[in-house]
């Protein structure tokens, strides 16, 4: 996963006004899900299985204080090999 991380933080900036509510998507590879799960793992997560089983999403929302704790997020996930963002 890789982003424009300058022009992501634009569009964050532009779009909320923190604190608010922030709602996080991936999908990885079912044996990559633990290490995603581990990033959120201070929060409630929603995990779906693909209909073959190979792929795992997440979906986790939670209160968001700025623009960088959302980018931190990504880049911690963008580690995670085979991770997609949503």
């Amino acid at each position: 996963m890789s982003f424009n991380e300058a022009k992501f933080r634009l569009i964050l900036e532009n779009q909320y006004e923190w604190p608010s509510s922030y709602l996080f998507k991936f999908i990885v590879p079912v044996d990559q899900v633990e290490n995603l799960k581990d990033v959120f793992s201070e929060f409630e997560v929603d995990l779906k299985k693909s209909r073959k089983g190979n792929y795992v999403s997440l979906t986790c929302s939670m209160e968001i204080n700025e623009t960088q704790e959302v980018i931190d997020y990504y880049l911690r996930a963008s580690k995670i090999k085979g991770c997609i963002s949503l």
